[in-house]
């Protein structure tokens, strides 16, 4: 399974962990061929670089959109365009299940 760990040593850097989540469970660091932007943060749990069971990404994101809902307060209806578009429809779902409760 991929880590992330091989740029993080190499480099000398490291996630650092907010004390709410291990982001390390989430991502890892990896580079690209771009000289303005080399550093690339990977998604362990959305699939789209690294291989991720589907139940593992639906998690994320229903996790993902309970903590931006506790963030906002009342969720308003919000819409995603980003490259992690699954994720996006994920949030939005658990934001719109919320207020309509």
């Amino acid at each position: 399974m991929w880590t992330g760990g091989w740029v993080a040593r190499r480099l000398g850097v490291r996630l650092v962990d907010t004390g709410q989540t291990d982001l390390r469970a989430l991502a890892g660091l990896a580079l690209r061929l771009d000289t303005l932007r080399a550093h690339l943060l990977v998604s362990s749990v959305l699939g789209k670089y690294v291989p991720a069971p589907p139940a593992k990404a639906i998690l994320a994101g229903e996790a993902l959109g309970r903590a931006v809902a506790a963030c906002l307060g009342e969720p308003p209806r919000c819409w995603f365009a980003e490259t992690a578009t699954a994720l996006g429809h994920l949030v939005a779902d658990v934001l719109d299940t919320l207020t309509r409760k």
